[in-house]
């Protein structure tokens, strides 16, 4: 059955602060050189000011069986830069997590699906993201979806 996508409520915050301390640890088991051991990317204050955001969603995936299966955060950004750069409004997701008893079942390329079709309700351009080297799963799960490389950023570790 398809998951059901809906923004974010307040009843929610419980299961996305577990999903954001997981995927903090993960990205700590990743990179331990970059991330802390501990915390999480928001905070409940940070997911009522992000909900309250005109220009930034929280968009919760639910399952039949299974509500707040996963969520994706992303934010309208339109592109003020300097020429020769095109002034483009972009979709960015900030972040996106299913929680594991609910991966393969669809969540993900629904989540992935529900805000390319409001970005293209925004009028934007293309949906962006960034994902790190060390989660080659979750990069290849977005190519499935369409993405591919637009730019890379490399690093020399000192």
């Amino acid at each position: 059955m398809q998951p059901e996508i809906r923004l974010f409520t307040p009843a929610d915050s419980a299961g996305v602060l577990a999903m954001l301390s997981a995927i903090a640890a993960l990205h700590c088991a990743g990179r331990p050189d970059i991330f802390l051991d501990s915390g999480a990317k928001y905070t409940q204050a940070d997911l009522e000011a992000i909900a309250a955001d005109p220009n930034k969603r929280i968009f919760i995936a639910d399952l039949p069986d299974q509500p707040c299966a996963g969520y994706l955060f992303c934010q309208l950004r339109d592109a003020n830069q300097h020429p020769p750069v095109r002034p483009v409004r972009t979709l960015w997701i900030d972040d996106l997590f299913i929680r594991p008893d609910c991966r393969s079942r669809g969540v993900g390329r629904a989540l992935i699906e529900f805000a390319a079709a409001f970005a293209r309700q925004m009028d934007c351009a293309r949906v962006e993201l960034n994902v790190w080297g060390f989660n080659q799963n979750a990069a290849a799960f977005y190519e499935q979806c369409g993405f591919h490389v637009q730019r890379q950023i490399l690093e020399l570790p000192l």
